[in-house]
């Protein structure tokens, strides 16, 4: 998967890549908690969650032991991967002290409609 994140980095996709592990060769827009892999491994299994412009999911183990995965173009899988990443990249920004808003605005299917203001409501 790098030579392609590198290819279409080359080609000004917007990429943005999050992970708890350390990322030694960082493509575009990368937010890492910078977890060493082996301790992380020991809570939790490694993962994929990719959302390919709005319009592909892929969805599975990142184990080289475990070929299971989920590749579909259903809209409502779709949203739940993007509002997965989504979360993690704002306790991300929560969490290592950064603006996460300009990143997650780009996949927000709404990025007008801003969820302190309809908080504010209640």
């Amino acid at each position: 998967m790098k030579k392609e994140l590198k290819t279409a980095e080359a080609r000004d996709v917007n990429i943005v890549i999050f992970s708890f592990s350390r990322i030694k060769k960082p493509i575009g827009t990368t937010i890492s908690y910078d977890l060493d892999e082996k301790d992380l491994n020991e809570i939790w299994k490694p993962k994929v969650v990719l959302v390919v412009d709005n319009k592909l999911t892929i969805m599975g183990s990142s184990s080289q032991q475990s070929a299971r995965a989920v590749w579909t173009s259903n809209p409502a899988i779709m949203k739940i991967a993007s509002d997965y990443i989504i979360l993690d990249i704002t306790l991300a920004g929560q969490r290592l002290n950064f603006d996460p808003n300009p990143i997650v605005k780009q996949m927000m299917s709404h990025p007008d409609i801003h969820l302190e203001n309809l908080l504010a409501k209640i």
